[in-house]
């Protein structure tokens, strides 16, 4: 233990490994086994905590450094049986892992693509499996839009019904379907259910 007139140190060891360290500034560092490096650091000026030696000078009230394994943080349940961990790996995406899995349940990369199952999304949103849309307890009917630009109409939607109504697929404009890059069946206002969209 040693105390100048800015720190008061904590040292251990034969070598006088540091633990502890408390700055006149109100800093504090706690130091990993060697002694050497500052692993959790309160910055008394910027008001955060930062765990790990993290390198970015982003300030917030918690910053984490994730592991060579991309875990930051680790969240585990009440009885201790499951966990999840969320971090961010070396390309800079953020994962949410379940219970120590080595690939990302849910990814969210930098280009603002979102993967659930996929660990490198190529679309705003990629899913490997099934996807589910439900009525739910407040009922109402499930609708998936889809606009071709910024601007939500809402013209143009799958929608599924309740009861007998069935599958609604409702368009703005012309509603085609297409095998193998053809168009085979295009459906308009002026002509419903063409085979020969030239006609």
């Amino acid at each position: 233990l040693s105390l100048d007139a800015d720190t008061l140190a904590v040292r251990t060891g034969s070598s006088y490994r540091n633990r502890l360290n408390v700055s006149s500034n109100g800093n504090i560092q706690f130091y990993e086994d060697t002694g050497t490096t500052p692993k959790l650091t309160w910055d008394a000026a910027a008001e955060n905590l930062s765990l790990g030696s993290v390198a970015t000078s982003l300030q917030s009230p918690l910053r984490v450094k994730s592991n060579s394994s991309d875990y930051g943080i680790c969240i585990e349940e009440n009885i201790g049986g499951e966990t999840w961990q969320i971090g961010v790996d070396v390309d800079g995406d953020l994962g949410f892992y379940n219970s120590g899995a080595t690939n990302a349940s849910i990814t969210f990369d930098d280009s603002n693509n979102v993967g659930i199952g996929v660990s490198s999304p190529q679309e705003k949103l990629h899913v490997l499996g099934r996807a589910k849309l439900d009525f739910g307890s407040a009922g109402g009917n499930p609708r998936l839009y889809f606009d071709h630009d910024t601007v939500t109409d809402d013209a143009n939607y799958i929608q599924l019904n309740r009861g007998d109504a069935g599958l609604e697929i409702v368009s703005e404009d012309n509603l085609k379907f297409d095998t193998n890059g053809t168009e085979r069946i295009r459906i308009t206002q002026s002509n419903p259910g063409s085979t020969s969209p030239e006609d």
